[in-house]
């Protein structure tokens, strides 16, 4: 099966295409950029590109989008909307019915139903939740058209990249045996899952047509950024220890899903929050001996 990956240059899409090595899937990865490599063919997004690429697929995982930040206005958003939207009508134009979408934990708020599974209201408080949401519904229209969508609400995702956010500060940090800052009381709970844990449920819904729909993606367990950090610091053996900034503001709150229907289904985690980071760990020191 060739499988059309957008974003495949970001976190999870660039460790989809290695875990595809091996398996009876043929990743072909999108990139608005030249030469990155015999599995990627330059698309600039548009529905003619994207049709011109999806006639040599068999299937499409969507993954391109633009991720959660402070700063940023809802029409930055807008664009996951209609990326979302103009992938749909290329693969309508393709004939390609197969279609994996990353959602989001985001699409959830209520922490007084927690755990959420996949029958809660949904009621997205950022705008990144919200532009996640109506690529959900945008997949439930086309379903009619004849797509086959499998939607995954993904938890916060656990792995190795360079940008700041605070998994990797708290990463890097360890690593180079320097002080690790937590801010806030470190009530809110979150879920995480390992990148690789999130590669491995694409290709198993790849490779099992029955599995459509809309599933939680995760571990079903919550952590507080002190007890990461605190799981941070023990994997990578870093006695600097955390600075704990309690009076200042959180920012978060608790965002933690029942995951029973994947489970179900026969999907199930190959990794904890501490075996993940041990092969965060692993990894680091390969690529800086490379």
């Amino acid at each position: 099966m060739r499988v059309a990956i957008t974003g495949a240059s970001g976190l999870i899409g660039t460790e989809l295409m290695r875990s595809m090595a091996g398996t009876d899937l043929i990743p072909i990865g999108l990139s608005r950029k030249e030469n990155k490599g015999a599995q990627f063919v330059k698309c600039d997004y548009s529905r003619e590109s994207l049709t011109s690429v999806f006639s040599t697929a068999d299937a499409v995982v969507q993954l391109a989008a633009v991720r959660g930040g402070e700063g940023k206005s809802y029409k930055e958003y807008q664009e996951n909307e209609e990326l979302m939207e103009t992938v749909l009508y290329a693969m309508q134009d393709t004939g390609i019915e197969r279609l994996i979408y990353m959602s989001s934990i985001s699409v959830y708020s209520d922490t007084m139903l927690i755990p959420w599974n996949e029958r809660h209201a949904l009621n997205p408080t950022t705008l990144y939740g919200i532009s996640k949401l109506k690529g959900e519904y945008l997949c439930n229209l086309f379903e009619k058209r004849g797509i086959r969508p499998c939607i995954f609400r993904c938890a916060h995702v656990l792995g190795l990249e360079e940008k700041g956010y605070m998994l990797s500060k708290f990463l890097n940090g360890a690593y180079n045996g320097e002080e690790l800052t937590v801010k806030g009381k470190s009530i809110a709970k979150r879920e995480f899952i390992y990148i690789k844990d999130v590669c491995d449920a694409i290709i198993w819904a790849l490779q099992n047509d029955n599995v459509q729909g809309t599933y939680n993606l995760g571990s079903g367990v919550g952590y507080t950024n002190l007890e990461i950090a605190q799981y941070i610091n023990t994997v990578f053996e870093n006695k600097t220890g955390i600075r704990y900034e309690s009076q200042s503001d959180e920012g978060i709150q608790s965002s933690i899903m029942d995951v029973t229907k994947i489970r179900n289904a026969g999907f199930k985690l190959q990794y904890n929050i501490l075996s993940a980071v041990e092969d965060i760990r692993k990894e680091k020191f390969i690529k800086l001996r490379q």
